[in-house]
């Protein structure tokens, strides 16, 4: 499921804070992981100079994680820095893209022209976000992979991922439903939708259970990406999907997947359906 993970690096401490799961994924599936150092732009006769120290510093890397049996093959590319993640990402036929990102800055100065945002519009590969202030869980394990449903076919399409992920990590799946509050006519609204999940949701669960694979369905009530924040710690990753290239900027300002991937203290992972991309 996990044979290539691609992991692009800018040489700096924020970036490499994504190296502690990486080790997590890659280790667990023996996956081949593809380190990528982005080069500055070429300047003159200091282009030689700048593409061996990127080298070099990759050659640290890979030590690194060879020390902890992950087998590497290191790139350094230069241009654009999100066209080029995603393009080595698909040349190399990567399963996911594991990227750092800041926490607590601005939403809008996350978002608007990051190179992880630009990321997450252009892949059509799984891209795991994780906070650079996200610290590992305890022995080294995500116990619960947790999938928020709404009963749309959006959020269903990475059920089938979502379940191979658990499977992988020997985790419990949860699938989370948020009961939206407010006047009774919006409730009354989501009734039908909820009780065709809960249907739904409860049949894969039996399935999943008889399988081996642990499955709960969970329900919560109020804010949706307050709920899932609040419901999820330090021990579980996050599954979501996203709307695609033309509905991205819906997506960005002001929704449940921008808010997890802003503010959640545990990974996110974000799943795009070819159709979405």
């Amino acid at each position: 499921m996990l044979k290539k993970l691609m992991v692009p690096l800018d040489g700096s401490e924020n970036a490499e804070r994504v190296l502690p799961w990486v080790k997590q994924y890659a280790a667990r599936e023996h996956s081949e992981v593809i380190l990528l150092r982005l080069a500055p732009p070429e300047r003159g006769g200091a282009f030689p100079d700048e593409l061996e120290h990127a080298g070099d510093y990759l050659q640290r890397i890979e030590r690194e994680l060879n020390y902890a049996g992950v087998p590497c093959k290191t790139l350094v590319r230069r241009g654009n820095p999100a066209r080029v993640i995603v393009h080595a990402a698909d040349r190399e036929g990567c399963d996911l893209i594991l990227m750092s990102t800041r926490g607590g800055s601005k939403v809008q100065r996350w978002a608007v022209g990051g190179v992880t945002e630009q990321v997450l519009r252009l892949s059509p590969i799984p891209v795991l976000v994780v906070q650079s202030r996200a610290a590992l869980p305890r022995q080294g394990r995500v116990s619960r992979v947790i999938v928020p449903v709404d009963g749309s076919k959006l959020a269903e399409a990475a059920l089938p991922w979502s379940i191979r992920l658990a499977k992988l990590l020997k985790a419990k799946l949860v699938f989370l439903y948020v009961y939206p509050t407010g006047p009774i006519g919006l409730r009354t609204r989501h009734q039908p939708t909820f009780e065709a999940l809960d249907r739904r949701m409860t049949r894969l669960c039996n399935e999943l259970q008889k399988e081996g694979q642990r499955a709960i369905f969970r329900v919560q009530s109020g804010d949706a990406a307050d709920r899932i924040l609040a419901f999820a710690d330090l021990h579980d990753l996050i599954v979501t999907t996203t709307h695609g290239a033309g509905g991205f900027k819906r997506w960005i300002f002001g929704s449940v997947a921008e808010k997890l991937i802003h503010e959640a203290s545990t990974p996110v992972l974000v799943f795009k359906t070819p159709s979405q991309v």
